[in-house]
């Protein structure tokens, strides 16, 4: 096994709680930009789209850093 993969999962996968919680956020944001983004019925508020998207991706990105986290602690056990 590489070092350099072994550092990687020993980092992401050292606190499996936390990354729970970084995932469970990040699907809220996810949820709550996604719920503004189909609750909006003005047709000229490209921006407010715009924004729903941004924060969309936001917490995608936050809850793909958690998923990276507890997958590291699952595989971390294997090591």
């Amino acid at each position: 096994m590489r070092p350099a993969f072994k550092r990687f999962v020993i980092k992401f996968g050292a606190d499996p709680q936390g990354s729970w919680r970084r995932f469970i956020l990040g699907l809220l944001i996810f949820i709550s930009a996604l719920s503004g983004l189909l609750l909006n019925t003005q047709p000229q508020s490209a921006w407010l789209d715009n924004l729903c998207v941004l924060v969309m991706l936001i917490g995608f990105g936050f809850a793909m850093i958690g998923y990276v986290g507890i997958f590291a602690s699952r595989f971390n056990r294997l090591l």
